[in-house]
């Protein structure tokens, strides 16, 4: 049976203020316990955080089994409050039994036996996945909305420089940085970095983001020019990548440890993007996200709406509006989430889109 009163725990080392999505979404669900009967897979980073999404579906009548990212090693303090509540743990990576449910992150259970019903998304690494393989199911991407730019806008690049300072100090003031990258993960970063340092240099190869008037003091390269990667980089403090792609440090730009000399390097993308021309101690928290290597790898009021919107995507299944295969989450209610976000918040989002486009909320 199910012991609720474990949760407090986790509710208690987060700020009510800081998760008003959730926290509603938790009174609907024990008022009409819309989850009743469903058998869920839940994979995510298992952190403090996680615990507070998990326990609205459990509270919501779901049989949840939770499951932890394979690259990031589960939080004790989050594998205590679960086994109290008895909540089911699957952190073998192995896939047994049947679920009317997946609730995904980095598409790491699409090898699982397929959903009865479903399967929601958290990350663009797992979008494109499910987007290649076709789900016989119906699937949707919270990555593919504009609520996901919490996140990985404001939420990941705080992560970042919070767990650069606990690692360096005072030292990364005023310094030199590069990005590989410029999707929402790269803005993100270059967001908060800009409140330490006006020395910073980004390289993607999509021209249609080098804006440099929506970025003053901001140096630009084009990635496509490989062979003026090396004379660009002048031995900056810290690299940090955040493309999406894995090895593209080693096999797109065919750079090693030597070409980027004492930096400090960093990575911010899902999977290994240094490659094989690094080793696991050439790169801080052996290649992982380096966010992950602090307690709280994105403050709640950042996932709070992201998270919201995972469980949400249960229900708008259900509704039978989405089609089988791949689907956004859908633009109305993710517009609708950003709206009272900013109405909590008070803070103003603004990113350049992949295509170019100045995009503000």
């Amino acid at each position: 049976m199910i012991n609720i009163s474990a949760f407090e725990v986790a509710r208690q080392k987060c700020q009510t203020h800081d998760m008003p999505f959730l926290a509603e979404m938790l009174m609907q669900v024990k008022n009409d316990k819309r989850y009743k009967g469903l058998k869920i897979l839940h994979n995510s980073p298992l952190t403090i955080e996680a615990v507070i999404k998990i326990e609205t579906l459990v509270v919501g009548g779901a049989d949840v089994t939770a499951r932890c990212l394979t690259l990031i090693p589960p939080r004790e303090e989050a594998l205590e409050i679960l086994k109290a509540a008895n909540v089911r743990l699957q952190l073998e990576h192995v896939f047994d039994g049947e679920y009317d449910f997946h609730l995904d992150c980095c598409g790491e259970l699409i090898d699982a036996r397929p959903p009865k019903i479903g399967a929601v998304e958290l990350t663009q690494t797992g979008g494109e996945l499910y987007r290649r393989v076709r789900p016989s199911y119906p699937m949707i991407s919270t990555d593919d909305s504009v609520v996901k730019v919490l996140e990985t806008f404001f939420g990941t690049g705080d992560g970042f420089t919070r767990a650069l300072y606990e690692i360096t100090g005072k030292e990364m003031y005023d310094k030199p940085y590069v990005i590989f990258g410029f999707g929402k993960v790269g803005q993100g970063i270059l967001h908060s970095l800009k409140k330490i340092t006006r020395d910073i240099t980004v390289i993607d190869i999509n021209q249609h983001v080098m804006n440099e008037m929506a970025y003053p003091n901001v140096k630009f390269i084009n990635g496509t020019k490989k062979e003026s990667i090396k004379q660009n980089i002048k031995k900056p403090y810290c690299i940090v990548t955040a493309t999406g792609i894995k090895n593209v440090i080693s096999q797109y730009y065919n750079l090693d440890k030597e070409d980027l000399g004492e930096s400090i390097l960093a990575n911010m993308g899902a999977e290994d993007e240094y490659g094989e021309n690094f080793l696991q101690t050439d790169v801080l928290f052996d290649k992982k996200p380096l966010n992950f290597s602090i307690s709280e790898p994105t403050t709640m009021k950042y996932l709070d709406p992201v998270f919201y919107a995972h469980n949400l995507g249960i229900d708008i299944i259900q509704s039978e509006k989405i089609q089988h295969g791949y689907n956004s989450f859908p633009n109305d209610i993710s517009l609708a989430i950003i709206k009272k976000w900013q109405e909590i918040h008070k803070e103003r989002l603004e990113i350049v889109s992949r295509e170019g486009t100045k995009l503000s909320w």
